[in-house]
Formats: structure tokens, sequence, C-alpha cells
């Protein structure tokens, strides 16, 4: 027995040494793996090409830590009581950090020159074949970025020791920009080949939208047109205003009862008004129909930006000089297109001329090809972070992969749990005073496993920066000069709030009062919050709401919101 015994501790402690050993090494080995990845990132953001040497560097010491994690010895300790929990951990996130570099990394590394040689387009043409090359290695990478986010979120924190548990914590802090980037790119491949006419040709309507007067997805259409697509050959096929679209006398298309009941038949019988709806698919169906209508050709897809993504989009291509002799730039393109457009034509028509002169050129910029690759692709990943490009494609297989991105407009995201706060604007001042509008959004509450309340409150300020003197000093076009009932110079507004589901609407004020606090509603499912504020110059305005968390294991939620020219808003935010 006593031998038995004697043998047993023996083991133990040989067993103990063995994986302690083992420990010190791994560790040794992420440390010289965190000090590469940070070289690895400064460059990257240089040339993401230039990486591909560091990161089979940065492969070898990531795949010597999970080696040393993963052996039988190693296994059977994690059954221990309080070590078997960290030793586990310590595995788990060894194992992921070299997934990351070896299995998602070094690939997407191998083709990322191909792929943005492939997008500086040459003579209107992108070249199509790298992508193509591309959708199986990005869609792996995919798969195995997604494996690794499930096995991060998968440790019990709880269970471990605080530096371990802090690592852990920042590791997985540190995944979800990746993730997204290795999915935006996995997206990319499997939706431009076949919208930009890889097998046949393809239409898509381009709305260019104007946030100077709000709509829930983003902005009121200020000129569309029509961009076709063969084999990558891209082409400005026509353009119109939206005074080339009549007022339906019957709407295009019939709206659920819910939808009909909160915003009526506008959205189906004015183009204008097609991104009312709280869901861009519904827009991009109004709008291929409405432009079927007009002009018989119905496209297969609809890409709707603002002006600021279009200034972002600048800084890629450099000034553009206008028909009317001025320079249109990424410093000038929000001031110009939303604001002073309005100041200086009268007439509908003229700012219409000005709206299609303008982007027309800016499509001839990047069908030229002439802009750096690495800008424009930093432009549209930085608009579409911030709600500013909306997507839709008839094509049942595209519109599947847009619906899990931010690109879809939906209230919900088909590939993240987080619940979803959306707030939506539609302008109620019948003019383009929201240039002046500014909102700030906070979220604040105690969720997670230790929280007391499980209660969160968001409070969301709208205000009205335009000068004292803007009922007169401003254009009626701009002001609305009255027409709707609402004083010159002053912003009126229909604001909703979608809550998540299993987010209860406790109490509902406004400046710290109840009264005229707006109203709750059920639409497309959803509990909604609804307020109407008008904002004289200079006037800001709070409305605050506390909500119950019903479900359960909610750690984060996400907010959005329609994109004005300023938003000071979080996306994500996590208690």
């Amino acid at each position: 027995m006593l031998f038995g015994a004697t043998a047993l501790v023996a083991v133990v402690l040989i067993a103990g040494a063995w994986v302690g050993s083992r420990a010190w090494l791994a560790y040794g080995e992420l440390q010289e793996a965190r000090s590469g990845a940070t070289k690895l990132q400064e460059k990257f953001a240089e040339n993401p090409a230039s990486i591909i040497g560091d990161i089979e560097d940065l492969g070898e010491h990531t795949a010597r830590a999970a080696d040393l994690t993963s052996d039988p010895i190693w296994r059977a300790a994690e059954i221990i009581p309080w070590a078997g929990p960290n030793l586990e951990a310590f595995r788990v996130t060894a194992d992921s950090l070299d997934t990351v570099v070896r299995a998602v990394g070094a690939p997407l590394v191998e083709h990322v020159d191909a792929m943005q040689s492939s997008l500086a387009l040459t003579d209107g043409r992108v070249a199509l074949e790298p992508l193509v090359e591309m959708r199986s290695a990005s869609a792996n990478a995919n798969t195995q970025m997604k494996k690794v986010v499930a096995d991060m979120h998968g440790i019990k924190r709880e269970k471990l020791v605080p530096q371990l548990a802090d690592a852990v914590a920042e590791f997985t802090e540190l995944l979800q920009p990746v993730s997204v980037g290795v999915s935006a790119v996995s997206d990319t491949t499997a939706l431009l080949p076949g919208m930009l006419g890889l097998g046949g040709s393809r239409d898509t309507l381009l709305l260019f939208l104007n946030n100077a007067e709000v709509r829930s997805t983003m902005g009121i259409p200020g000129a569309l047109a029509l961009l076709n697509a063969n084999d990558g050959r891209i082409a400005l096929t026509q353009q119109a205003s939206t005074l080339d679209f009549p007022v339906y006398p019957e709407p295009v298309a019939r709206l659920s009862p819910d939808l009909r009941g909160t915003y009526g038949d506008k959205p189906a019988l004015w183009v204008q008004n097609v991104t009312m709806l709280p869901e861009f698919p519904l827009t991009g169906e109004l709008a291929v129909t409405m432009w079927e209508r007009n002009f018989g050709v119905r496209p297969q897809a609809v890409v709707a930006v603002d002006p600021v993504t279009l200034s972002y989009i600048l800084e890629a291509t450099g000034p553009i000089s206008l028909e009317s002799g001025e320079s249109l730039s990424s410093d000038n393109a929000v001031d110009l297109l939303m604001h002073e457009v309005y100041v200086r034509y009268e007439d509908p028509a003229d700012q219409d001329a000005f709206f299609a002169d303008a982007s027309a050129r800016v499509f001839t910029a990047v069908s030229s090809g002439d802009f750096e690759v690495q800008k424009f692709v930093k432009a549209l990943t930085r608009g579409a972070a911030e709600d500013r490009i909306k997507l839709w494609s008839s094509v049942s297989d595209e519109q599947s992969v847009i619906d899990g991105t931010s690109l879809a407009g939906t209230l919900t995201t088909a590939r993240s749990t987080t619940p979803k706060f959306t707030m939506q604007l539609n302008d109620g001042t019948g003019a383009k005073m929201d240039y002046f509008l500014t909102t700030k959004a906070t979220l604040t509450g105690d969720l997670g496993p230790n929280s007391e309340s499980d209660e969160i409150v968001v409070r969301y300020t709208m205000s009205n920066t335009a000068p004292a003197d803007a009922g007169i000093s401003l254009p009626g076009y701009i002001t609305g000069g009255g027409n709707y009932g609402v004083e010159p110079g002053s912003i009126a507004t229909v604001a909703r709030l979608f809550a998540p589901g299993g987010f209860n609407l406790l109490s509902q004020q406004v400046d710290g009062s109840s009264e005229n606090a707006g109203e709750s509603l059920q639409l497309l499912d959803r509990s909604v919050a609804q307020w109407n504020p008008t904002l004289a110059p200079g006037e800001s305005r709070t409305i605050e709401l506390r909500y119950r968390v019903e479900i359960p294991n909610v750690h984060a939620v996400e907010w959005r919101q329609t994109p004005t020219f300023s938003n000071d808003i979080s996306n994500a935010i996590t208690y």
C-alpha cells in the first residue's frame, strides 16, 4: 500500500512538474506571439500584403504554444478541481490563437494582394477571377473564426484566477473586430462576383440618399441611377431624379396592416418615401417596382449610400471637378450636398441636376480605377460600420448572405445573438433642416450573471444646432416655410425606438417628465416607443426609457440608429 501511495504521489508530482514546465514554455511562446502581433498590426495597416512572412513567423510561436498545451498529460490534468478550469482555459486560448493566425490569417493574407488588385478597376472592369478563387479560403476562414469565437465565449471565466480571466477577456474582446473583418471578406467574395455580372448581365439601382431630410433607414432619395455589370465590366446606364417619378394613384405594393397603420401608404406612393419603412428589404422592393414602372427595367439589386459615405470615398479618389467649376472633396462634400446646394438653388430641378452631376463624376472616378484601393476599402468599411450603406438583392442566395450583415438594414441581424436596439428617425418638418440635427445615445445598465436588477436605461438626446435666426436667414426650401405646421427654423421629427424581444418597457419620460413623453406600440412583433419632438433653434430634448431584461444570459446590447450628419453613438455596449 505504502509503495502504491508513494508511486501515486510521485506520478502526481511528475505530472505537475510536466504541466508546469510546459505551461511556462507555452506562456513564453504566447508572449513572443503577442509582441509579434503588435508589430504585424502596424505593418498590416500600411500594406496588408507585406505581412506574409511575418504571419508565418507568428504562426511558429502559436503552433508551439498550442502543441505544449494539448498533450495527454495536460488534458488529464484538466479534471483536477480548481487547477483544471485554468488549464483548460489556457489550452483553449492557445489553440484559438493558433487557429486565428494559421487557419484564418495566413490563408487570407496569401490572397489579399490579388483581392486588392481586383478591386483596382482597369478600364471600368473589376477582375472577378481573384474573388472567385478566394471564395473557398475565405469561407473556410470564416467557419474557423466562428468556432474560435464560440470556444472563447464558452470559457467559464468566473472559475479562473484573476490574471487568466483578464487575459481571456482581453483576447475575446480582440476577436470581435477580427471576426467582423473575416466575415466581411467572406461575404465580399460570396456576393461581388454575382452582383458584378459573373455569368450574365446584372442591373443594380443606386439610391443616393440625403440625411438632410431623414428617413428610417437613412435619408430621402435625392438622385437615382442604374448600374449595369457584365463579367465585371461596370457602366452607369441611366440617371433619374425624384422629379421623374409621379405620385402613384394607387400603392405600387400592398403593405402589411401594421405598417399601413403606422406609416400609411406614403412609402408605396412617393419614391421620396420608400426609405420611411423600418427595414431596407421593403425599401428595395418598392424602389425596383417604381423604377420598373417608370423605365421598363427591373433591377436585381438596390444599393443606397449617403453624402457622408461619398465624402469617405473622396478620400480615396481625391477631389473631383464638377460641371459648376468647383471641386468636390472629402472636406466639403457633406456641407455641399446636404446644405449648400439648397441655399444656392431654389428650383428642385437645379438641385437634382447638381446631385446627378456629382454622383456621376464620383462614379466615373471610381470606375476608372483612379483611386487608392486601401483607402477605398476603408471608406466602404467605415460607411458600412456607421450604417450609411444599405444593400438588398432579389436573388435569394445573395440576400441570405446580406441578411447576416449590417448592410441588410433590418431590425435583427441573422448572425448576431446580441439584442439590438434600433432608433429610427423620420423627418416631420417637410424640409432639409436635419442637417442641423445632432443626436446622442447613452445606454447604462446592470446586466450579467451577478446583476441584481437586470435593467437598462436608454437616454437619447436630440438637438437643433441651427442659428437662432434660421427661420428668416435660411431659404424656405430648407426650413419648410411653415408648410407642415412647423415654425420655420424648428425641426420636427418622428422618433421610434425598436426594442429587442424580451426587453419590457417600464417607463418613458422626456426631460424628466412622463407628460407628453410619447407612446408605446407594437410593430413587426417589436415593442416600439414613439416620440414626436419639435426643437426650436438651440433647443435640446432628452427621452429616457427604462427596460427590464426578461431573457437570460444578456451580457451586451447593440445600438443602431438612423445615421444623421453627426451621431454620437456606440454600436455595441457591454456591461
